[in-house]
């Protein structure tokens, strides 16, 4: 790690330690002599590429006020694709979460208003990622019924929207993570993709939050998210698809 940190261009460093818990990249926060801190995240040379979407899709998201860390660069040292980010403000929402739960209702009505803050954004400089392909038959089944029950608008999709990915201070969301799932298309495969980690019983007990306090936190949530709505939408047929295919990653199938 010493010989990657000493290509970055980033000052002295005074200390560094990896963070547990990245579902992809390896994470590090990096600290130099500056006081100065960053996201230093690490992949195999081959995927540099992911990394430059990513770096495009958080480019997007930052020109329509979502708040995003700032990307310093991407490169490959020492055979590895590295990203070098600005640490983001605030903590993880699931942080805040346990450690104020009081908070939940407060909490939850901003991560659903930021939640649909990005699904007002229209992109046209990007296309379906592969990641919402279908990855089984049965899932293809779930998927397509869900796209046949009605078209609608094409927005900007997190796809990995949850209490890890995105961080709060004082219950206002600070900033949103871990882009590498954001496509465009319908934006009820986004919220249903949210509700099913905050749903499912195996991402529960991953994330460690009690049922009475995820069920608050997620009716705050959509709240949040339909609050300058008429009123909620009937999701069933986008949830189907996405406890499908939740499970499934989870369970490694």
């Amino acid at each position: 790690m010493e010989k990657i940190l000493e290509q970055l261009n980033i000052g002295v460093i005074l200390d560094f330690q990896r963070i547990t818990g990245g579902r992809d990249s390896v994470v590090y926060k990096v600290r130099n002599m500056s006081e100065k801190r960053y996201a230093v995240r690490i992949l195999p040379h081959e995927r540099v590429d992911q990394f430059k979407q990513e770096e495009h899709l958080i480019n997007i998201a930052h020109k329509n006020g979502i708040p995003v860390p700032f990307v310093h660069q991407v490169m490959e040292v020492e055979k590895y694709a590295v990203m070098v980010m600005g640490w983001g403000r605030g903590r993880t929402v699931l942080q805040e979460l346990l450690d104020n739960p009081k908070n939940a209702t407060e909490l939850g009505m901003d991560f659903g208003r930021m939640q649909r803050q990005l699904h007002d954004v229209m992109p046209s400089e990007m296309g379906k990622s592969e990641w919402l392909a279908p990855k089984s038959e049965r899932e293809k089944k779930l998927y397509e019924n869900a796209r046949s029950a009605n078209e609608t608008k094409i927005c900007f999709l997190h796809m990995d929207y949850h209490p890890l990915n995105v961080l709060a201070e004082n219950s206002k969301i600070t900033g949103v993570l871990d882009w590498m799932n954001a496509s465009s298309g319908d934006y009820r495969y986004d919220l249903a993709r949210t509700y099913s980690i905050l749903s499912v019983e195996e991402a529960r007990q991953y994330l460690g939050i009690d049922h009475v306090l995820v069920k608050r936190f997620r009716e705050a949530w959509l709240d949040g998210y339909y609050s300058n709505s008429k009123g909620r939408e009937e999701l069933d047929l986008y949830i189907h698809w996405a406890n499908d295919r939740l499970v499934r990653e989870m369970t490694g199938d």
